[in-house]
């Protein structure tokens, strides 16, 4: 298959089911979902890679990849990721604490004993603490969904 033409041929079945995707995906805002349902769409309808990415405003190769994922999973590859982290809730509480110290560090003088080396904790010190103390490679956005999770709850 070359890369330029990788079309997508959908059954009758298929293409009212990628549909109803659609539509639940505009109803609760999932709209990235939506755009990769799109990619597809388009894609069964004989439009190349290239046309699909510009009429999409985003890169071919999001587009390949995308059409990959529907190609390996069907729907569910399209689907918002669910993240995973392998934090474990010990782990995920010496967060919080360490999220909480930015308050603390700057109300009082006395720092706690893992806040020395950093005046301020932002969600990147974070994700470099974990990975030199914990080996456990994750992103800073990664950590402030966490943190921010866990506040809600």
């Amino acid at each position: 298959m070359s890369r330029r033409n990788a079309f997508i041929g959908l059954s009758e079945a298929e293409s009212s089911a990628l549909g109803d995707f659609m539509r639940s995906c505009a109803r609760h805002g999932k709209l990235r979902a939506r755009k990769r349902a799109q990619a597809v769409y388009l894609s069964a309808q004989g439009r190349n890679v290239p046309r699909i990415a510009q009429e999409l405003e985003c890169s071919p190769d999001a587009v390949y990849d995308w059409l990959k994922r529907y190609r390996e999973k069907g729907l569910d590859g399209l689907a918002e990721p669910t993240f995973t982290h392998k934090l474990t809730g010990q782990q995920i509480e010496q967060l919080m604490e360490i999220s909480h110290w930015n308050i603390i560090v700057s109300r009082r003088s006395k720092k706690p004993e893992i806040a020395e080396s950093h005046k301020r904790w932002t969600f990147r010190k974070i994700a470099r603490w974990v990975k030199d103390n914990w080996g456990i490679k994750i992103s800073h956005e990664r950590i402030r969904q966490i943190i921010q999770q866990k506040r809600r709850e």
